[in-house]
């Protein structure tokens, strides 16, 4: 199953327009356990970029499309938020990048 990596990064003295936009969030997009499982919820720190961000889904076979596209609406809501920048990677597990060579991973 791939993984889905979030990572959001704004001002600090915006905290209070994220937070706010965050709880809107949450209550338009619940998580979707038919979709995957968040393993990292959310993870924060602060640095010279201002407050950073990291979420991680394990995304269940055949939802990664629907995943992408829930994720994209949702980062959307905070598009107004000067500053707010997001990131959604998704990462393969090691057997599902040998697969795509016809190999066995060895891990």
């Amino acid at each position: 199953m791939p993984y889905m990596v979030v990572n959001i990064w704004y001002p600090a003295h915006k905290i209070d327009e994220v937070v706010k936009i965050g709880f809107e969030v949450v209550q338009k997009y619940p998580p979707d356990k038919d979709l995957g499982e968040r393993i990292l919820p959310l993870a924060t720190n602060n640095s010279e970029r201002g407050v950073e961000g990291m979420i991680i889904w394990e995304i269940k076979e055949g939802k990664l499309e629907e995943a992408l596209r829930r994720a994209g609406e949702a980062y959307a809501m905070f598009r107004g938020i000067e500053g707010f920048k997001h990131t959604i990677i998704v990462w393969s597990t090691a057997a599902e990048a040998y697969a795509t060579i016809g190999k066995k991973s060895p891990i």
